[in-house]
């Protein structure tokens, strides 16, 4: 893949006027930049199968493969700002005063050797393993390569004559296990190489060019790896009446590869590393419901998955974040127990010392009972939710068809501040929740009395900010109308008698309805922003006919 660009950016208004000046020193952000960049991916994957059946019953499936990827990307740039004319766009044309050139490039490499070996006999007992030898140019020669393999079981008992014999409505009953190993090296390109940049220092009067490495590196480096261990069954009964499908999970991750937090009077950035084990075990259970009752027929499904995240060693632990025992990522805060409702519930509460509370503020928790709200008083909070769900309903009826998603996340905890939640934050006004705000002809409202908005790296309000606490960290769960559809075809005769074979008329909508307690705009947001403003699920109509010719 390469591309040429040609940038050209042209004078603003309120510029003086290019035409007047022979030669025109562009203002900052004109001028004309040349951008050059290539990227080549040269792949190649090859696989040779092989499948045999012998005893009449045996099946035996195989297959091996090898798969070689590189990758390098570089470009170059160029950029001049003094121009004789708007009208040229070249280069060439302008004065080489100010200009500047740049220019880069990396690379990376993968190879992998895997196989697998699967074997049935009658289509009840089943058996597979599976083998990957993976080499990355991400990590040291030393440890390059890793080798990653997983097998699995299963067992259809519904295909023993005792249950063929003895329960008939059984339609498939199967047991199954698997253990596997994943390997991970999504870490960038150089992470365990001595990186060194250029850069300028005074010497005798004039500046002189240098080179200085930026950040430590651990040479040991090697691949992050996941053991994963599954039981699961699967039961249909009675033609669709009922089905299940369950399976438990335990998930460890160990090698985690993280970047470690150094001191800044070190002067250089931490090492990527190698760095602990986190566990994580859980449930998932899917229901189906299906049945026919005439012209009319319908499909149910329900589904749920929890877990439990603990984080089992680390290097370098940060206390209620990132913690053995805890959950990877907790949130450390201090908790909101309420609003200050008047001067006498203040003196009859805990001291809070980093700031002299007002009626209106929030109050914090006095978690150790000492009378005093200081540092030792937070509490680590999962950002796990307690379980997520979905369910779903596909109906039809003569020509009729119906088919609805819903999904759902409960108990989980999002951080959010600034546009959107606090009041005044750059002009934004307060919320509607603010309705509902202390004051003194309202002391029992449910929300603190409106400040101003800022946050605590700007020195905010302190009756909000003064305690990072759960007051910005509300109640994230929802059930959501992911997307519905109702369709109708037209009669044969109809569709006949205009010379089509199928004619079908559909109403749809995606992200109709939400039912959540979520101060924000949009409950279902991407961890890693904090803004209760956040352009949120576009709820679509869509209207439509399928014809077919």
């Amino acid at each position: 893949y390469e591309t040429n660009e040609h940038y050209y950016y042209h004078k603003l208004p309120g510029d003086e006027d290019y035409t007047l000046n022979p030669v025109v020193t562009a203002p900052l952000g004109v001028g004309v930049t040349d951008y050059y960049r290539k990227s080549l991916m040269p792949t190649l994957y090859s696989v040779l199968n092989y499948e045999t059946t012998f005893a009449e019953y045996h099946n035996i499936k195989a297959m091996v493969g090898y798969e070689k990827v590189s990758y390098k990307y570089q470009y170059l740039s160029g950029n001049k700002k003094t121009f004789p004319s708007t009208s040229l766009m070249e280069l060439d044309a302008g004065s080489s005063d100010g200009q500047s050139v740049g220019g880069s490039a990396y690379k990376w490499a993968l190879m992998s050797y895997f196989g697998r070996v699967g074997y049935d006999y009658k289509g009840k007992y089943l058996l597979e393993a599976n083998a990957r030898y993976d080499g990355t140019s991400r990590v040291a020669k030393e440890n390059r390569w890793g080798f990653f393999p997983s097998v699995s079981v299963g067992w259809r008992i519904s295909e023993e004559m005792f249950i063929k014999d003895n329960l008939p409505w059984v339609d498939n009953f199967k047991f199954r296990a698997s253990y596997g190993v994943l390997g991970n090296q999504a870490i960038g390109n150089y992470p365990y190489q001595d990186i060194l940049s250029l850069t300028s220092y005074p010497l005798d009067g004039s500046m002189a060019q240098g080179i200085i490495m930026k950040r430590l590196t651990d040479k040991s480096l090697k691949w992050e790896s996941t053991k994963v261990l599954d039981f699961g069954v699967d039961l249909d009964i009675r033609n669709g009446l009922f089905g299940l499908t369950f399976d438990w999970f335990k998930k460890n991750t160990y090698d985690i590869l993280a970047k470690q937090p150094v001191p800044g009077s070190l002067g250089l950035s931490g090492p990527t590393t190698n760095d602990g084990e986190l566990q994580n075990t859980g449930i998932e259970l899917e229901l189906r419901h299906g049945r026919r009752i005439g012209e009319f027929a319908y499909n149910l499904n329900f589904m749920l998955s929890t877990y439990k995240n603990e984080l089992l060693s680390i290097v370098t632990e940060k206390k209620g974040v990132r913690e053995v025992g805890l959950p990877y990522d907790s949130f450390y805060l201090y908790e909101m127990e309420g609003i200050f409702r008047s001067q006498e519930d203040i003196e009859s509460s805990p001291e809070h010392v980093f700031y002299t509370p007002q009626p209106g503020d929030i109050k914090i928790k006095d978690q150790n009972g000492d009378e005093v709200i200081d540092a030792e008083d937070r509490v680590s909070i999962s950002p796990y939710p307690d379980f997520t769900y979905s369910f779903g309903l596909n109906a039809e009826w003569k020509r009729f068809k119906l088919a609805a998603f819903f999904q759902g996340v409960h108990g989980i905890k999002t951080r959010i501040y600034g546009w959107g939640y606090d009041p005044f934050v750059q002009g934004d006004p307060p919320s509607v929740r603010f309705r509902d705000a202390w004051s003194e002809t309202n002391p029992n409202g449910k929300e603190p009395a409106i400040y101003l908005g800022s946050g605590w790296y700007e020195g905010g309000y302190p009756g909000v900010y003064a305690y990072p606490s759960t007051y910005h960290l509300p109640d994230a769960s929802y059930l959501r109308l992911k997307n519905v559809k109702l369709s109708y075809a037209l009669p044969s005769q109809i569709v006949e008698k205009i010379k089509l074979k199928d004619m079908t008329v559909y109403l749809s909508g995606d992200n109709l309805f939400t039912f959540t307690k979520f101060p924000g705009i949009d409950p279902e947001m991407p961890s890693s922003t904090t803004r209760a403003s956040l352009y949120p699920q576009v709820r679509i109509l869509n209207f439509g006919v399928k014809v077919k010719f």
